[in-house]
């Protein structure tokens, strides 16, 4: 025997039910992406090859989120006022020649040798580069796709409590920034 079933959709009611997700929609959005530039964030401040002497490097990775009326862009990024030479531990240098600016000569210990030394002026011979920041945010990227899911999920679930979480969490992120 043959069943048919009907389904019956009230446009109007399907169309509040979409109004009411779009201003949440942007919390939650707002949240994913802090949560994924924060994931991005720790995992290249611990997974690093180069040798962290002061701590700077790892304080400069820095992260943070903008939103606009209907996108959103979180970022991952080395603050060069905390480390200057961030740039060019994460990219490299070629070999190059280093001469003094505001005095005669350079003037440096040589960790090598153990003393002070003198000169008019040093060849480097580079640097290789330690994309840390990329390789994190592919090695996160799995972990990323599930946050967005999980959101995205808990938008149109819609409980009252996971909203009002959503909302303090967005709020307290919002005051953290001094925004």
């Amino acid at each position: 025997m043959a069943r048919s079933i009907k389904v019956r959709i009230s446009s109007e009611a399907l169309e509040e039910r979409l109004a009411n997700l779009w201003p949440r929609s942007n919390a939650a959005m707002r949240l994913a992406l802090q949560e994924s530039a924060d994931m991005v964030r720790d995992y290249a401040k611990k997974h690093h090859r180069f040798k962290s002497r002061s701590g700077k490097l790892e304080k400069s990775v820095i992260s943070s989120v903008r939103m606009n009326s209907d996108t959103g862009k979180a970022t991952v990024r080395l603050d060069r006022r905390i480390a200057r030479y961030s740039n060019i531990v994460h990219e490299g240098a070629k070999p190059h020649f280093i001469f003094p600016r505001k005095a005669r000569a350079l003037h440096f210990f040589w960790e090598r040798i153990g003393r002070w030394v003198l000169f008019d002026s040093v060849h480097h011979p580079g640097q290789e580069a330690d994309p840390f920041l990329r390789e994190a945010a592919e090695a996160v990227q799995p972990n990323v796709d599930d946050i967005f899911r999980r959101h995205l999920n808990m938008l149109v679930r819609g409980s009252r409590s996971t909203r009002s979480r959503q909302l303090a969490r967005a709020k307290r992120i919002a005051s953290r920034r001094g925004r």
